[in-house]
């Protein structure tokens, strides 16, 4: 590596050595509170290791406020600030290229990870057993790190490569970020749960303090996976939020296990049974991130997936790393599973104790199967067969759990921990008639499958009930929970009754047409000044839509926006595939987005109320 830079050397000098200090003192620090953490050390503090861990993030935050400096500044002496940059990028793209690439991404998680070990470590939140695995989980973010090096050195450029400008996205600059901080918290529960196992009394009082921390992760994984889904809709152009790609899946299997996790901690915070649940949940929430980390950054889906990041030599070094320390975690469990207490669940099926354990189980069973087929290229490609599975697949394997999740909905607001409610004739009429609605809008739009028709009436009942029994349940449990059902109800409208006119004709002086009974015109397009976009003006229903596309630097095509017309009805989605135009409706898709905000929100104010329960429960413990 040179360090020979004409211009802006010291900003190269102090961020390098701030980066590789930083790196020195976490591994440092690992070792110290390892060897602490046994015999009769493990309860004394070590002002010394704190001081270094202390410097450990002082220099990390230096190291990346000077690489954000770099950035900002066009050094394109950094090979990574080349490949992702240029000059003429406007501001936030600037910032945003810190996590466009791999290098960038690990950086921005180990910068989020150290500062939440500060938070923990000065607030003395953390036991010694458990913060050495947060230490240890820090030396595992510096070896991707070494591994994949921001701050490696090239040549002089005078302008950069540039980002994709599929990224040049506002929903593209903030969905990286929030999903890295969700998958940075999801490490507390994990160390939690690890930590709790060493220590010299196992008790219940790892549940309490991971329970807000991964209702934080959840709520920040999920916002970011909504994001990620909203901007593929705005911005691709084909057609969807959603498509099962596997890097897509990577993130939402940690969501799912982390909405089992979310789950069973509230059952083990208020019953004894499924502790041992728990603890396995929480560790593999983690694990399963670290997991998808491989299978994106591998090069084991270049061929499955435009998301995936490229593969080079590095990824046998990457796969051996993660997954011995997945393993190790794994053993570490088996091995102490006998010390966790633990007792039987009740054994009726009305009570809230098993509606939560329902609900962890059945977030389990869909992890399992997008598992399954998200590792299906990998299993694969190492028995010498290359393929991945077919998005059907996904389609017909969870429309029977997520019908038994909007059913299991359905009757969570009757189930008390004491035994169930009666519900009344009345209420009882009014569930009825919902069941019909959604059978009726059914039919409305054409969806004539038992199953799609059971999985919209059945959220029109989770619906309803939580909107008449809302006094069961908490506000935050009946904002998620109905977020849940607006979201499959949407779902199923939006795919399955969405309907396609291709084969529109683009040209200035094609007459209008009448699509959908209403007139679509081209009204000409325009070129940007400096020749890298074009915009194409149409107007549908006498409300204005521009396609946009835009070009690189030798002329080619690299992006087609859709242009989209809103209404509460539905969307009118308007792609051009090769200068074939297809017109398509998506109906009631608000609901999607919809849902999404009620489960953003409902997570949102669970959280708060964790924290507060969290702060008075570890008060009574300590006043005990």
């Amino acid at each position: 590596m040179s360090f020979e830079v004409s211009k802006g050397g010291n900003v190269v000098v102090i961020g390098v050595v701030s980066f590789y200090v930083s790196c020195l003192f976490s591994i440092i620090v690992f070792i110290g509170y390892l060897f602490s953490s046994f015999g009769n050390s493990v309860n004394k503090k070590s002002p010394w290791l704190d001081k270094i861990y202390y410097l450990a993030v002082l220099f990390i935050v230096v190291a990346s406020m000077f690489y954000m400096q770099a950035i900002l500044s066009n050094k394109f002496q950094y090979i990574y600030i080349y490949n992702y940059s240029s000059i003429n990028l406007t501001f936030w793209y600037k910032v945003a290229v810190f996590w466009a690439g791999q290098e960038g991404s690990f950086l921005l998680w180990m910068l989020i990870h150290s500062v939440l070990g500060f938070y923990f470590l000065k607030s003395g939140k953390m036991n010694r057993p458990t913060f050495t695995f947060y230490a240890m989980i820090q030396v595992l973010l510096v070896i991707f790190l070494l591994i994949k090096n921001p701050f490696m050195l090239g040549g002089m450029h005078l302008d950069g490569a540039g980002m994709n400008p599929l990224l040049q996205d506002f929903w593209m600059v903030i969905h990286p970020p929030i999903i890295f901080i969700g998958y940075s918290v999801f490490a507390i529960p994990f160390v939690y749960a690890l930590g709790d196992l060493f220590s010299a009394k196992p008790s219940t009082e790892w549940i309490a303090r991971s329970l807000p921390w991964a209702l934080f992760a959840w709520l920040f994984l999920g916002a970011g996976i909504f994001i990620g889904g909203y901007w593929a809709y705005k911005t691709l152009g084909w057609g969807g939020y959603w498509g099962w790609d596997p890097v897509e899946n990577a993130s939402f299997i940690p969501w799912l296990t982390g909405g089992a996790l979310v789950h069973l901690l509230y059952l083990s915070r208020a019953h004894e049974g499924g502790r041992r649940l728990t603890h396995f949940t929480a560790i593999l929430t983690f694990s399963l991130i670290l997991y998808g980390t491989f299978l994106t950054r591998s090069g084991v889906l270049n061929d499955f997936s435009v998301h995936a990041f490229r593969g080079d030599d590095s990824a046998s070094l990457l796969a051996i790393v993660i997954f011995v320390f997945i393993g190790a975690a794994f053993v570490i469990f088996l091995f102490k599973y006998r010390s966790i207490q633990s007792v039987s669940l009740p054994n009726t099926l009305f009570s809230r104790a098993f509606i939560l354990m329902t609900g962890g189980m059945l977030f389990y069973a869909l992890a399992v199967l997008v598992f399954i087929g998200t590792s299906t290229p990998l299993v694969s490609t190492m028995i010498g067969s290359p393929q991945n599975i077919d998005i059907t697949f996904y389609n017909h394997s969870i429309l029977l759990p997520v019908l038994i999740v909007l059913a299991a909905l359905s009757f969570c607001p009757l189930i008390m921990w004491n035994g169930r409610q009666k519900l009344g004739r009345r209420k009882s009429f009014f569930l009825i008639l919902s069941f019909l609605l959604g059978c009726i809008l059914c039919i409305y739009y054409q969806i004539y499958n038992p199953l799609y028709i059971a999985v919209v009436s059945f959220s029109a009942v989770a619906i309803s009930m939580h909107l008449i029994k809302y006094k069961s349940i908490s506000l935050p449990a009946c904002l998620a929970h109905v977020g849940i059902a607006l979201l499959c109800a949407g779902i199923i409208f939006s795919s399955v009754a969405s309907t396609t006119r291709d084969g529109l004709v683009f040209a200035k002086e094609t007459p209008p047409l009448i699509v959908y009974n209403m007139q679509f015109m081209y009204n000409g397009g325009s070129m940007s000044e400096d020749g890298m976009a074009a915009d194409y003006n149409f107007t549908f229903d006498g409300m204005p839509m521009t396609l946009v596309t835009k070009l690189n630097t030798e002329g080619q095509i690299v992006l087609k926006k859709p242009a989209i017309l809103h209404k509460f009805t539905g969307d009118y989605y308007l792609a051009d595939l090769n200068r074939d135009l297809t017109l398509s409706f998506k109906p009631l898709i608000i609901l999607v987005w919809i849902g999404c905000t009620f489960i953003t929100v409902g997570c949102f104010f669970s959280l708060i109320q964790s924290f507060k329960n969290e702060s008075c429960h570890i008060t009574g413990i300590l006043k005990k």
